[in-house]
């Protein structure tokens, strides 16, 4: 009768413990990548009533009498067939159609797998999983780069400044303005109006600016100063040099109304030519004058409207000479400092003495200086596209994000363009079964598991990452719900055991009255 009381005993609690995986399997119907478990029972300990004996000549033989103790749970197996997917609106669902786990880590650096690809970017660029936990693979452009159980951190490289010049064909000669990082997005449309006094407005990446177009603008630089001064007193802030004007090639008219040359001689090798610039004073006028000195150095200074060559009597000069003496002259009083190049010599490739050259004085002038009056008041909208602001990126500015099939991160950038920024990498075990359940979807490896082997989606028996998809619970109700009514029957009639086995001892109990 004990031994009848303890079957029952151990049939309830077999029958017990496999009602509460069925109660936990039909919980988790619903739980994307949760794998069922299943429980196999197995009797236990037999007592011999009678050994078994081998049959002789004389006596036959017996078969063991045996009274068992009970059943007791076998194993709890996880059943990890693949089940179907429920598709999604999010390329950072993701599913895996064959084997494989996706990796992921915590804080601490335990390792976790699970099939439910519920993933994120967080707000520092890495790619979590629902809990938050790192999901492993690579960082940056995987090609060429084995599989890995790194970290992945989605890295948005920054961008940097870049101008943008626009141009205008006024008056033959080619007018274009360059902005350097001007604007959030590096565009912006000037226009140019008129009106006193100087100032300028900026409404988006509109900017207007007024100035004096009837002003006379002697040269560029001039006309530049005219803007800038706008700009300033509109009270826009604008980075340093960001709108620079250019003309090219310098117009015709800015130049004196005629080349003048100096012969020395019969041959072309014996004349020299000189051109002057339009920074000459009072219409391009400027005298070129020579004196001679008997010794020391010879120099070039200018004297009002007068450049003046001090030169060594004895000594010869070629074009050349002169040009450097004319650079290193102070050019203060004669052309506006810094245009160096506003007298050109040239030819003479024969050089002559001082004393020739004190011989040939010359005067240019009659220069026209009004092209830049003109372009100021023709100048209107000129529209700048493409620059932009050197600025840090993140996350927020990828569009498209998407993960291929062999877990390959990509997402479109406005400046970079298309850009690879990773790969999630998988893992497969020889005894996927032999894995513990860590709760939260996650499997640890176990010895029974084996070691992970890291691979690329898709490869080295590994199945290929499905997007926007994620795998639903592989719980077949119809079975637990057959499993959970066999299980109650087996609890019932368990339990009637032990209820018997109690009359039965009640009544032992009553033979002493």
């Amino acid at each position: 009768m004990l031994r009848s009381l303890y079957s029952g005993v151990s049939g309830l609690t077999a029958h017990q413990t496999k009602m509460d995986v069925i109660g936990n399997n039909i919980a988790n119907v619903n739980t994307y990548g949760f794998k069922s478990s299943r429980v196999t029972f197995s009797d236990i300990y037999y007592q011999n009533i009678r050994n078994a004996t081998a049959g002789t000549s004389t006596v036959g033989g017996n078969n063991p009498s045996q009274v068992g103790y009970g059943v007791t749970v076998g194993t709890i197996d996880t059943v990890m067939s693949r089940s179907g997917f429920q598709m999604t609106d999010s390329g950072l669902d993701l599913a895996i159609a064959g084997e494989g786990f996706f990796q992921v880590q915590d804080k601490v650096g335990n390792k976790f797998y699970t099939r439910a690809g519920i993933l994120a970017i967080d707000n520092y660029g890495n790619l979590v999983d629902a809990k938050g936990n790192f999901v492993l693979g690579i960082t940056g452009d995987p090609t060429g780069q084995a599989a890995s159980t790194d970290r992945i951190q989605i890295v948005v490289p920054n961008v940097r400044s870049e101008e943008r010049r626009a141009s205008k064909q006024l008056l033959g000669s080619t007018v274009s303005i360059n902005a350097t990082a001007v604007g959030d997005k590096g565009n912006i449309t000037i226009n140019f109006v008129h009106g006193t006094p100087p100032t300028a407005t900026m409404s988006g990446d509109n900017l207007t600016v007024t100035f004096d177009q009837q002003a006379k603008y002697d040269d560029l630089a001039t006309l530049q100063s005219a803007v800038d001064e706008a700009i300033r007193n509109g009270g826009i802030t604008l980075p340093t040099g960001a709108l620079t004007m250019m003309v090219e090639p310098a117009p015709a008219d800015t130049a004196a109304a005629s080349t003048n040359y100096v012969e020395f001689g019969a041959t072309a090798a014996d004349k020299m030519t000189i051109t002057a610039g339009a920074d000459g004073k009072d219409g391009n006028t400027i005298n070129i004058k020579y004196k001679t000195i008997d010794s020391g150095t010879a120099s070039a200074e200018w004297d009002d409207d007068t450049l003046i060559f001090s030169l060594v009597k004895t000594d010869s000069y070629t074009a050349a000479d002169l040009q450097t003496l004319a650079d290193a002259a102070n050019t203060a009083e004669g052309i506006v400092a810094g245009d160096t190049k506003a007298l050109t010599f040239a030819g003479l490739t024969t050089a002559v003495t001082g004393s020739n050259l004190a011989a040939k004085p010359i005067k240019l002038g009659n220069g026209d200086n009004t092209y830049y009056e003109n372009i100021a008041g023709m100048l209107g909208t000129i529209k700048l596209d493409g620059g932009r602001t050197a600025a840090e990126q993140t996350v927020g500015n990828l569009s498209s994000l998407a993960i291929g099939n062999d877990g390959v991160i990509t997402a479109t950038h406005s400046v970079h363009g298309q850009m690879v920024l990773g790969r999630i990498d998988l893992v497969t075990f020889d005894n996927p079964s032999g894995l513990e359940e860590a709760g939260n979807s996650y499997f640890q490896q176990t010895s029974a598991s084996g070691q992970p082997r890291v691979c690329q989606a898709g490869y080295d028996g590994s199945g290929e990452i499905v997007s926007s998809a994620l795998e639903m619970s592989n719980v077949d109700l119809a079975q637990e719900f057959a499993d959970m009514i066999t299980t109650q029957r087996g609890f019932q009639a368990n339990s009637r055991i032990i209820t018997t086995s109690d009359e039965l001892l009640q009544e032992l109990v009553n033979l002493k009255r």
